[in-house]
């Protein structure tokens, strides 16, 4: 599961209107915060073709943090990929770029 963003967005290896975003890992505190460490792509090509490819971008997140809203025991029944991969897409749509689910 990944996202794709279609605005054009500058890479350090390209301009690119088709960047691959998908979660490389997500550490949950004692204090139930969420943090969320994302891998960039310039396509999702370029991923399939080599995952250790991965590009920088200041258009992108590398991470993000978030709290869960509810009691601390919510968290448990919440399931936490789906719930990050949301709040990352919410996060890079209020940044201002246009962004789509990718399987």
């Amino acid at each position: 599961m990944g996202l794709l963003i279609t605005n054009q967005i500058s890479t350090d290896a390209c301009v690119t209107s088709e960047a691959y975003v998908n979660i490389q890992s997500i550490k949950i505190t004692k204090g139930q915060n969420i943090s969320v460490s994302t891998n960039i792509y310039a396509s999702l090509a370029d991923k399939l073709e080599n995952p250790e490819n991965t590009v920088i971008s200041r258009s992108v997140y590398g991470t993000i943090s978030f709290s869960p809203i509810g009691s601390p025991n919510e968290l448990e029944d919440v399931a936490i990929y789906e719930l990050a991969y949301f709040k990352l897409k919410e996060a890079l749509i209020s940044s201002g770029l246009t962004v789509e689910d990718s399987f």
